[in-house]
């Protein structure tokens, strides 16, 4: 064999070696991104007052459980409905396994602003999107909004069942893809009153830069076999998801926007797109001198004010 040979098959070789190892690591990203290992609900311990719930997903039925924390004031509440992200559960992201290790997640106590909520007057319903949680698993995966937005719309039915709920004073916090899940769900109801919207991120943005994050230079790669695999295994295209679009139709749903200036996943410029979409936009906040995207979730977290503030205008008698 001559040395042109040899070389041929040297490089066909390593070439093949390097375009299975993109497959696998493509498939492994695909299964992350649609079918993340669920994090355990921990109940709180204490005098919480926890009811626990469950109720179909609008249009499709799918389960949902979650807990609805009632006042006890003999009158008709407003309700702040809570909406986390991926992939975490109704109590918010305190993942201690090899996910969370790997994307550096902190912890984001979503039922600390429950309380705050809660001690102001409100209702307050957490609940795990489909395929999180204690809720129903479906086929084909998250898909980062669309169709988790049929759960919280379920959730506002939910509410419209009880006699304790005041439903023209529905309020909705998500954080990220639980925000995304509220943008959606705005053009489907005007049930909801207004939106904190935490960190929305366009699948697109995300996956970019979480592969990026993940493996350099061959992270495209990567996301591109990925997104065949999304489609394989029927999940939806993550260039399908649009948010620019679904902002615009929110109509005159309020929305506030929360973005962290060092969002490693995501990226001001994004929704800084998605806002000037909203025709209801009340206002960006950047959470400056950030350096992780879970910095943002924190800083809704840790100044709780602004929420109350915002909600209080748009959802007083």
């Amino acid at each position: 064999m001559n040395l042109f040979n040899r070389a041929i098959r040297i490089f066909l070789i390593i070439a093949g070696i390097v375009g299975g190892a993109i497959a696998a690591a493509s498939w492994f990203f695909s299964r992350i991104i649609l079918a993340p290992p669920r994090s355990p609900v921990m109940a709180p311990q204490g005098d919480t007052p926890l009811e626990s719930v469950q109720f179909p997903a609008a249009q499709d039925g799918v389960r949902v459980a979650g807990w609805y924390m009632p006042q006890a004031r003999g009158e008709k509440a407003p309700v702040m409905i809570l909406v986390h992200g991926w992939p975490w559960n109704r109590t918010g992201e305190n993942r201690q396994d090899w996910i969370g290790r790997m994307i550096k997640a902190k912890h984001v106590d979503l039922l600390s602003l429950a309380k705050v909520f809660h001690q102001d007057g409100y209702g307050v319903l957490m609940f795990d999107l489909r395929n999180h949680g204690e809720s129903a698993s479906v086929a084909g995966g998250i898909s980062f909004g669309v169709m988790e937005s049929l759960d919280l719309l379920g959730a506002i039915n939910y509410l419209g069942t009880r006699g304790d709920v005041d439903m023209d004073r529905i309020g909705v916090a998500g954080f990220s893809m639980g925000a995304n899940t509220a943008i959606f769900a705005a053009n489907q109801t005007d049930q909801i009153k207004a939106i904190a919207a935490i960190q929305p991120t366009s699948p697109m943005t995300f996956a970019r830069r979480f592969a990026q994050y993940l493996a350099g230079p061959f992270g495209q790669p990567i996301l591109f076999m990925a997104n065949l695999w999304v489609k394989i295994f029927g999940g939806t295209p993550l260039e399908d998801v649009n948010l620019n679009e679904a902002a615009n139709k929110a109509g005159n749903t309020p929305i506030l926007y929360i973005q962290a200036s060092g969002d490693q996943f995501g990226s001001v410029e994004d929704v800084q797109s998605m806002a000037a979409a909203t025709p209801h936009l009340v206002d960006i906040i950047v959470a400056a001198n950030t350096s992780n995207r879970y910095d943002g979730y924190l800083y809704a977290i840790d100044n709780p004010e602004i929420l109350r503030s915002y909600f209080g205008e748009y959802l007083k008698k």
